[in-house]
Parts: structure tokens; sequence; C-alpha cells
């Protein structure tokens, strides 16, 4: 049982092209300086921002202004409830010209689907080793997300970063989900190629509800 106060909400649609939230050299809630985009997607954005008072870079995720700002809420909340090197660091969360934005750890290194890119195109394969290290070092994580009686929802590649030093981080929470809130909630979230048939199917919840009734 989480003692993380979440509430799952259906996932909005992509929003199709909308412009950029920020813009470079923007200070936002008169702390954070935008200094360039790191990725973009149907729901928000992450800018690189430099934070003027403690003087270092952080990453701020911000929702587009049709974006309903629980989706960043329910992340900053799941973040915040755990401490562990495997997990991205959040640092605070507010409002800027009505949009909401969370503060986050600046991880700097490679994704893992930009890493499986570079070695196609190499035409390199991960070793069996170094393919396990990896997984143990997600697989650990995932134990301090479970922990915390969350859900992760969308493990995949692109939401895996190797940082300096051998770290593996686990990121983008914003379609976790409370465990004691999976009965009775029927949306289907994630990455389709990576999620598991069950959460396709709704066979966990048929099962979940089977059994509550034995």
């Amino acid at each position: 049982m989480s003692d993380v106060d979440l509430k799952p909400t259906l996932a909005p649609p992509p929003i199709d092209d909308p412009g950029p939230v920020l813009m470079v050299g923007e200070v936002v809630a008169g702390i954070y300086e935008v200094r360039g985009l790191l990725g973009a997607g149907g729901m928000g954005e992450v800018y690189e921002a430099h934070d003027r008072v403690l003087n270092r870079n952080v990453a701020l995720k911000v929702v587009h202004p049709s974006i309903d700002g629980e989706y960043l809420l329910r992340e900053g909340r799941a973040l915040a409830a755990i401490h562990h090197p495997g997990i991205v660091a959040v640092h605070t969360m507010g409002t800027h010209r009505g949009v909401s934005f969370l503060v986050l750890e600046r991880v700097r290194g490679l994704s893992v689907d930009r890493l499986l890119e570079e070695r196609r195109a190499r035409g390199e394969r991960f070793g069996v080793s170094e393919a396990l290290e990896l997984l143990v070092a997600v697989a650990d994580a995932l134990t301090v997300v479970h922990r915390a009686g969350l859900a992760h929802r969308d493990v995949k590649p692109a939401n895996v970063m190797l940082a300096p030093g051998g770290r593996v981080v686990l990121m983008d929470f914003g379609l976790v989900l409370p465990y004691s809130d999976r009965d009775g909630h029927s949306d289907i979230a994630g990455s389709l190629l990576y999620m598991a048939p069950e959460a396709l199917s709704g066979a966990n919840r048929r099962l979940r509800s089977s059994q509550s009734r034995s």
C-alpha cells in the first residue's frame, strides 16, 4: 500500500504540434533560466534549465497548457516518495504562466534506445554479461518503486538512461499508478511495443476481480 496520494486519470490524446511551451532564455518562477529543449512528446516537453539560486543545471518538465497538471503532480509525488540512485530525483514543482512544471535532476548520459541505435549502426550487439548487468540495475530500481506501492507502467529503452559512473537511471514516471488503484482502473497506458499482453487485454484486472470474489 502506498502512502502517496495519487489519483489515476485517463490519459489524454496526444496534441499535434502544439508549439514550444517555453522559450530559450525565459526564466521560470524567477529562478530557472531555460537553456534548451531536451525532448518533447504529445503531453509536454523537457528543457534544460539553470537554477540561478543554487547555480546548477536542472531538467524542467512542463505539460502543454491543455493538459491537466495532475499528470505532473502525480509524477512529482511518486518521485518524492522514492530515494534511490536508479531513480531520477525531483526538486520541486509549481506553475508558470498557468502551466504546471516539475524540476528534476539533470541526468546526463545516453538512453538505452539511443545506444541500441548506435550499436545497430555499427553492427554490434550487447554481450550477455552486459545485458544482464543492465537488466539487474533496472530491476533493482523497479524493486524500490514497487516497494513504494507504485507501478511505473512505461518501462522501455527510451526511459532508461545510462549515466556516468555506471549509473542506470529509470526515467519518466508520467504514467505511474499506485497498486491500490489498479483494481477498477480501466484505462490502458504504456508504450505498445513494450506492454505486457495482460496490460493490453485486462487479464490482470479480470483475475484480481475473480480472486476477490472467491
